[in-house]
């Protein structure tokens, strides 16, 4: 499913399914998160279903391909641009 996704047209899906299937997030979770929730190894998620800020812990490879990915041209303080519907196109 993931190579499926890297070969789609929308460069987020993948990373955003990377991080769904590394934390358990949940898609729109993952999709809205900003710069600033990458901290020290970790994700901090504020808009969670239950209102509930979660910080979990990520790999180090997950965190430099995040660093890498992120383009405040494109997105301003969001890591990635709207990607659901290239998710269930790639799926």
């Amino acid at each position: 499913m993931i190579s499926a996704l890297v070969e789609g047209r929308n460069r987020h899906a993948a990373l955003v399914a990377k991080i769904c299937l590394s934390t358990g997030a949940r898609w729109g979770e993952a999709e809205s998160l900003e710069i600033q929730h990458l901290r020290n190894g970790q994700l901090q998620f504020a808009g969670t279903k239950s209102g509930k800020v979660r910080a979990l812990p990520i790999s180090p490879e997950l965190s430099d391909e995040l660093k890498a990915h992120y383009d405040p041209k494109e997105t301003g303080n969001r890591l990635f641009a709207p990607c659901y519907s290239a998710f269930r196109e790639g799926i």
